[in-house]
C-alpha cells in the first residue's frame, strides 16, 4: 500500500546536495530513489531544481521534506557545565557566544540539548541566512519543511540505541572535514572539527585526540562520506549514516 506521506530527505554539505525519497510509491513514477548533485557553491539553486523535479501528491501538506545541513553551514560545540545558567535561554545565549567567538560570525540559529544537572551539553548551530533560504525554497516548490537539523546531532541521535558504551568517539566524515565527538562516563567530553586529508581514519582519530587532549578511545563509531577502508591496525564500527535501518558492520583497518 502506498504511503500516505510523500517524504524526502535532503542532505547538504560543502560540495553536494543528496536527495533521498523516504516513502517511494511504485505507482507514481517518481524516478530515482536517490540523487546526488554537485551544487557549485549555489546550494539553494540546486535544491530548488531538485525539488521542482520531484513528484508531489495531494493534498500538498502530505509532501514533507527533512533537511540535514553539514559544514560549513553547521557548527557544534560541547558546553561544559556552568553553575550560573538556570534556563534554556541562558544556555542558548552561552552557546551562541561560544560558537560566534570561535568562527567570528554572529548569525547562527542555536539549539542546545537538554541534560541533567551538572552534565555537559551538546550545542549545534545553523547559519541563519541558509535556514531562511531553505524555508523559502521549500515553500516556493510546494514542500512542507518538517525537520531541519545539523548532520552531527542528527546522526548521533539517529544511532542513540547503538551508542550504549560509557566511553567512545563518534566520528562524522564529510567531504571536506571530519568531526570527532568524545563521550565519557559522565557525558560529552569534547568535540573538534578538522580539515580532511589523505591520511585516513587512523590519522584523523589520532589528530582529533591529540588536539583535544583526549585519550585514544577503545571504541570509535564512524559514519558519513567515508574513504576506502584498507588493512590497518585500528578497529572502527561503521554505522549507516542517514536513515533507514541501523545495520552496523565492524571493520578492521585504517583508510587511505
Amino acid at each position: 500500500m502506498p504511503s500516505l506521506w510523500n517524504d524526502i530527505m535532503l542532505r547538504l554539505d560543502a560540495t553536494t546536495v543528496h536527495l533521498q525519497r523516504l516513502s517511494p510509491s511504485s505507482g507514481r513514477g517518481d524516478g530515482p530513489a536517490s540523487i546526488v548533485a554537485l551544487h557549485g557553491d549555489r546550494p539553494i539553486d540546486t535544491i530548488a531544481l531538485l525539488l521542482k523535479e520531484q513528484t508531489r501528491v495531494k493534498p500538498l501538506l502530505r509532501n514533507r521534506i527533512h533537511v540535514a545541513v553539514g559544514s560549513p553551514w553547521a557548527q557544534a560545540a560541547v558546553l561544559p557545565w556552568q553553575e550560573g545558567l538556570f534556563s534554556d535561554a541562558a544556555w542558548k545565549t552561552y552557546a551562541s557566544a561560544l560558537i560566534a567567538r570561535s568562527i567570528n560570525r554572529l548569525d547562527w540559529e542555536v539549539a542546545v540539548e537538554a541534560a541533567n544537572y551538572g552534565a555537559t551539553r551538546l550545542a549545534s548551530a545553523l547559519c541563519s541566512d541558509l535556514v531562511g533560504a531553505i524555508k523559502e525554497v521549500c515553500t516556493a516548490t510546494g514542500w512542507r519543511l518538517e525537520t531541519l537539523s545539523d548532520m552531527l546531532t542528527m546522526s548521533v541521535f539517529h544511532h542513540a540505541a547503538t551508542l550504549k558504551e560509557p566511553e567512545y568517539c563518534f566520528m562524522l566524515v564529510e567531504p571536506e572535514v571530519f568531526t570527532c565527538l568524545y563521550r565519557g562516563q559522565h557525558g560529552w567530553r569534547d568535540l573538534i572539527t578538522l580539515p580532511r586529508n589523505e591520511h585516513g581514519l587512523d590519522a584523523w582519530l589520532a589528530a582529533g585526540s591529540l588536539l583535544t587532549k583526549q585519550p585514544l578511545p577503545e571504541k570509535t563509531y564512524v559514519c558519513g562520506e567515508l574513504p576506502e577502508i584498507v588493512d590497518g591496525e585500528s578497529a572502527f564500527h561503521v554505522l549507516d549514516a542517514w536513515g533507514g535501518d541501523r545495520a552496523a558492520k565492524k571493520i578492521q583497518g585504517a583508510a587511505t
